[in-house]
């Protein structure tokens, strides 16, 4: 009887610890599940929605995959822009997030941001600028980098279409472009910071209702301050001293036309160089205009000097960099020539750094060449 007591005893003893076994094996599964849970919406948070980041370790594994065949070994990456080569909240996280991913690859040596940044600093630049060749080379004297990636996320309907530039620094050419499209779903919306309310009109939006701007594009040797003054405020150009409240609505847009970068002004039906000739004197500029032209750049014979009107309408009121120019354009032309003369001696320009229109340009001063032409 002790013993079938004893037994008895033991046998609910088991079944209380099996029951209290039970309910901690439910309380860790609660933890477990809330640990995983916790996870994956950490995950969602920093790589963003499934389809972004299919479209980011597809472009990975063919960075990955082209730096390998073109034997390359040191790689930058460059802040991801919009369309019109503006920084974005979007651009930012997806070329952090390349990074992260190129790093844990371990394939090669990423340059860190905070040394790039650092690099771009001594040079003069920053992550709004658009490189040119110059630049591309003086990093890779800073960095010791072999390559460089630049990218562009170009907002579509429904998507975003994310295309990757891999160029080599020691020729600065492209030896690679990478392009995806990924669906533009709710987590793309927030880390882009859109709204759904389609209610007013956004810049873009107005910008439809534009009509193009005719400017005046043949050369003066007539022009004197007076006259500058009344041409800015009639055609309302922001100008640091005589219309500092003056505000021009452009609509630019970037091309590239026979390997040329260059700038499409929709309100003026001006084209522009994003970038341009290094600093020169004015028989130097004419002589750069007469060079592109037997070349045919981008396939054009018409470029030239611009007029003091179109110079002014790329003086912008907000400031990026240092430069009153919108940032889609090269920084290296900070001040440049037009074709109108104000004495024999002397001409006309157009001067980013204080955002003004200058008529102290010696024609012996060596200045820089922005070359336009007007689209047909």
């Amino acid at each position: 009887m002790v013993s079938a007591k004893g037994g008895g005893k033991r046998t609910e003893l088991e079944e209380a610890k099996g029951r209290g076994q039970k309910v901690m094996n439910r309380k860790w599964f609660i933890v477990y599940f809330s640990i995983i849970t916790l996870l994956v919406l950490n995950i969602n948070l920093v790589y963003g929605s499934s389809d972004l980041r299919a479209g980011m370790h597809d472009i990975t594994l063919q960075i990955i995959g082209s730096m390998a065949m073109q034997n390359k070994k040191k790689l930058a990456v460059m802040e991801f822009k919009d369309k019109d080569q503006s920084p974005s909240k979007i651009g930012s996280y997806f070329s952090e997030a390349i990074i992260d991913k190129l790093l844990k690859a371990n394939e090669f040596q990423v340059i860190r941001k905070n040394r790039l940044d650092s690099a771009l600093n001594r040079i003069g630049l920053g992550e709004a600028d658009i490189l040119d060749s110059d630049t591309i080379i003086e990093m890779e004297r800073i960095l010791g980098i072999d390559s460089l990636l630049v990218g562009k996320i170009i907002e579509l309907d429904n998507a975003l279409e994310i295309d990757a530039r891999l160029i080599s620094t020691k020729t600065t050419k492209e030896f690679d472009t990478v392009t995806t499209e990924v669906a533009k779903d709710e987590e793309i919306i927030k880390l882009m910071g859109q709204t759904e309310n389609r209610g007013a009109g956004t810049q873009a939006d107005r910008h439809h209702t534009f009509s193009t701007r005719v400017l005046r594009s043949s050369p003066s040797n007539e022009w004197n301050a007076v006259d500058i003054r009344e041409m800015v405020i009639e055609n309302n150009f922001f100008e640091h001293e005589h219309n500092p409240e003056g505000r021009f609505e452009n609509k630019f847009e970037e091309k590239i036309i026979n390997k040329v970068r260059v700038i499409v002004d929709n309100a003026t039906g001006l084209m522009w160089y994003q970038g341009g000739s290094d600093s020169l004197d004015y028989p130097g500029a004419v002589a750069y205009i007469s060079k592109l032209n037997q070349a045919q750049s981008a396939g054009f014979s018409d470029w030239r000097l611009p007029t003091t009107e179109e110079a002014a309408s790329l003086l912008s009121p907000d400031k990026t960099d240092k430069l009153y120019i919108n940032p889609m354009f090269n920084k290296k032309q900070n001040r440049i020539w037009t074709c109108d003369c104000y004495s024999a001696n002397g001409a006309w320009g157009a001067y980013f750094q204080n955002g003004s229109l200058f008529w102290g340009f010696s024609f012996s001063s060596g200045y820089y060449v922005r070359p336009v032409r007007t689209e047909k």
